[in-house]
């Protein structure tokens, strides 16, 4: 019989850790996972079931991402982990259990810095991320997750910057851009698919889920990383570096210029190529694994 465990969330955090547990639902043959958001923002999909806090006492084991759940005594006596996806400032850093960070610029952070490392999760094999071709033309694709700049501020992707090169492209070349903002993920993904040139962000060092998604969904992937995080990368993959356009928003302008003058066909050749990255160094299924093996040296 599989052992139960429960993630539990209070925001949305990119849907993440709904993937997380559609996968492990998917893909192990020892746990199956259940879901509590108390933001009530998640992914209604079969393999996503939602629960509620009445039944954290029949679980083996509780996933926090990072928040963690207070519940009934009893629950302390649970094997626990924490995940953590968001700035310090965010999360409870002094949570009493196991604790991982996701690869990405959180695990370099001096509070995040000895916690075990864990890939961010895409489910492959989910349809919405079967590659599309795209239009006949090159079309340009940017998802925001914060459209109003910080300077100085952790939340600070070059949201004013990155626009106004693409206006600036948009004008010169009269291509297709798609800016997607306040849409379902599912809708973002679709007009993503429709993209063959995708932009993270390109002002800090690290990738985000955005870059996942575009090699995912067998798109150029254009962001900005320093080396530390694609050593980060390295570590995880077992020494494959991400195939990701590594560039700063003071080159952006004109490394877009030069991916529109490149041949389609060979933007789409680029993007097979990412997409078969993913399903060997990024496979949802070894990420599954990889968290079986925690929650049994924890369950055990």
């Amino acid at each position: 019989m599989k052992k139960t465990v429960i993630h539990y969330k209070q925001t949305k955090l990119a849907y993440a850790p709904d993937a997380l547990v559609e996968c492990i639902n998917l893909y192990s043959k020892k746990y199956r996972a259940l879901l509590i958001a108390d933001s009530n923002e998640y992914l209604k999909d079969d393999n996503i079931p939602i629960t509620d806090r009445s039944e954290i006492n029949k679980c083996d084991l509780l996933h926090c991402h990072n928040r963690k759940l207070f519940y009934f005594p009893i629950a302390d006596d649970k094997p626990k982990l924490i995940q953590y996806h968001s700035h310090p400032l965010l999360c409870d850093i002094d949570f009493w259990g196991f604790k991982c960070v996701v690869a990405q610029f959180q695990c370099l952070l001096p509070e995040y810095k000895s916690f075990h490392r864990v890939r961010n999760i895409i489910n492959l094999d989910n349809h919405i991320y079967f590659p599309d071709g795209g239009y006949d033309a090159v079309r340009i694709g940017y998802s925001p997750t914060c459209t109003a700049n910080a300077t100085g501020s952790v939340e600070d992707k070059g949201y004013t910057q990155t626009c106004e090169i693409l206006n600036v492209i948009k004008n010169q070349f009269s291509i297709e851009i798609d800016i997607i903002t306040g849409v379902s993920l599912e809708e973002c993904i679709r007009r993503k698919n429709k993209c063959h040139i995708l932009i993270d962000e390109c002002v800090t060092n690290s990738y985000h889920r955005c870059s996942l998604e575009a090699l995912a969904l067998g798109k150029v992937a254009v962001c900005s990383l320093d080396d530390s995080i694609r050593f980060v990368i390295t570590q995880v993959t077992g020494g494959n570096d991400m195939p990701i356009d590594n560039i700063y928003i003071n080159q952006l302008q004109s490394h877009l210029i030069s991916l529109i003058k490149t041949p389609l066909h060979e933007l789409i050749k680029r993007g097979k190529m990412n997409r078969l990255w993913m399903e060997q160094y990024w496979n949802p299924k070894n990420i599954v694994h990889e968290f079986e093996r925690l929650y049994d040296i924890l369950c055990r």
